[in-house]
């Protein structure tokens, strides 16, 4: 049970450092935007790095039972592997994100133009 919570605490931490990580750049990238443009980019970023960060982390509890009681591996490495594997991928997750509101405070500013 303690590993599980510990998977599930450095997962997510993992995640919302990242997530922080790129917020800034995503707000450095959308500089020179108006805020009707950006907008839409910030709360798709914020709201998909929450589901990202959230649903990693229930998915690493899921993976570390799954390694120590189908798979016989032992409970820590089930964490390091269920860390490792979610850490990686939600990062990269958050990143495409982060490349996915780019491209919306483009289109959105492309919707205005006459």
């Amino acid at each position: 049970m303690a590993a599980k919570i510990i998977t599930f605490v450095l997962i997510a931490g993992i995640n919302t450092a990242v997530a922080v990580l790129l917020f800034f750049f995503l707000l450095l990238g959308l500089n020179g935007f108006s805020e009707r443009d950006a907008k839409w980019s910030i709360w798709l970023f914020l709201i998909g790095a929450a589901l990202v960060t959230i649903l990693a982390a229930v998915a690493g509890i899921f993976t570390t039972k799954f390694f120590s009681v189908k798979k016989g591996v032992n409970v820590i490495w089930a964490a390091l592997i269920s860390i490792l594997i979610f850490s990686f991928l939600g990062a990269g997750i958050n990143f495409l994100i982060t490349f996915v509101g780019f491209f919306l405070a483009e289109a959105v500013r492309q919707s205005y133009k006459p």
